[in-house]
């Protein structure tokens, strides 16, 4: 999952950043803008004045495609910021590419749900061990990992639930719709407007299962961390502070995200209460067991197999307050 940012710098020569009285002008790719939950950190950002106070102009913003495309177009030196699942900034990093974790963006899957027919038999997750059809976007993909790693959790064979991939979540909608698979995942906000047709019901919150599994890192290029630290570090306060004003103010924030998502304001209000409501989703805060956790995706799924991880290449922590940082000896296949 993407969001890349190029920075067109200006010259900083003050404490706010600007030089003159001017801003530095970053444009931002947002992987599913402007759908994704974690689209209104930036909307709120925007709306509240949050980038220009720290000296930023944030021009422009447009979908990202995430992925690999994310990973490249950073790394090849085009774009300076970014926001990628965990999981793409692990097997990128292991596999050489200067790309670095400063934060994290969504520390939570609060907003994954699987859903099936409201008349439908199965009630709960550990209904679809050896019976049902589970759907999953794609072969590798998140909802794989974290299907399996549910499994885990619920002490079930990962085995013993029948996957089958739907390709998008438009497309697993329509196969549940039609009875072709059983149940299948949602997120924002097409799983809060599905579910007001009255026809489907959640049958199992991710989030239940994995309460610290980080969702998004933002990152960055090694490049511009070491050239210009402090427009990383006021990037990284404006994110901050949009994501504690959307903590505190779930309901203006659910406005903002309304009409630039365009759903309904009372929709709008309704996702980002809900989200707010895990203190895991708004935060830039790393944890051990959220990264714990993509590693062990990243297992099941025959991605990691022990190797070392030079975790302090990886993650950069000194953009973030003493407090949120975490001792990264604690995690798998530590190697300094």
């Amino acid at each position: 999952m993407g969001l890349l940012a190029s920075v067109a710098l200006a010259a900083c020569s003050d404490d706010s950043g600007a030089s003159n009285g001017e801003l530095d002008e970053v444009s931002v790719t947002v992987s599913h803008w402007p759908t994704s939950g974690y689209s209104a950190t930036y909307m709120v950002g925007q709306e509240k004045g949050f980038f220009e106070e720290e000296g930023i102009a944030l021009e422009g913003i447009v979908p990202g495609a995430g992925g690999g495309t994310t990973v490249r177009s950073i790394t090849s030196g085009d774009l300076d910021f970014g926001e990628v699942s965990t999981t793409g900034l692990v097997q990128a990093t292991m596999a050489g590419a200067p790309l670095v974790g400063i934060a994290t963006s969504a520390g939570s899957i609060a907003d994954l749900v699987w859903v099936a027919k409201e008349d439908s038999s199965f009630d709960s997750f550990e209904d679809f061990c050896g019976d049902g059809v589970w759907g999953i976007t794609a072969p590798g993909s998140n909802s794989e990992a974290l299907t399996a790693l549910m499994a885990q959790e619920a002490g079930m064979r990962p085995d013993c639930v029948n996957t089958v991939a739907t390709g998008d979540l438009a497309a697993g909608l329509v196969l549940v719709r039609s009875g072709e698979v059983d149940a299948s995942i949602l997120t924002e906000p097409l799983l809060t407007t599905e579910l007001a047709k009255g026809d489907l019901k959640p049958v199992a919150e991710a989030v239940e299962y994995l309460p610290n599994f980080i969702q998004v890192v933002t990152v960055a290029s090694q490049k511009i961390i070491d050239e210009d630290p402090e427009l990383v570090q006021r990037f990284v306060n404006a994110l901050g502070a949009s994501q504690d004003f959307i903590r505190e103010n779930p309901e203006e924030a659910g406005a903002i995200f309304a009409e630039e998502a365009g759903v309904d304001e009372e929709t709008g209000v309704e996702i980002m209460t809900r989200l707010a409501a895990d203190e895991r989703f708004f935060t830039q805060e790393l944890t051990v067991e959220g990264l714990t956790s993509t590693i062990n995706g990243m297992e099941v799924l025959g991605h990691y197999d022990g190797d070392p991880i030079a975790w302090d290449q990886l993650i950069d922590q000194q953009f973030l307050p003493e407090e949120s940082r975490i001792d990264l000896s604690e995690l798998p296949g530590y190697e300094g």
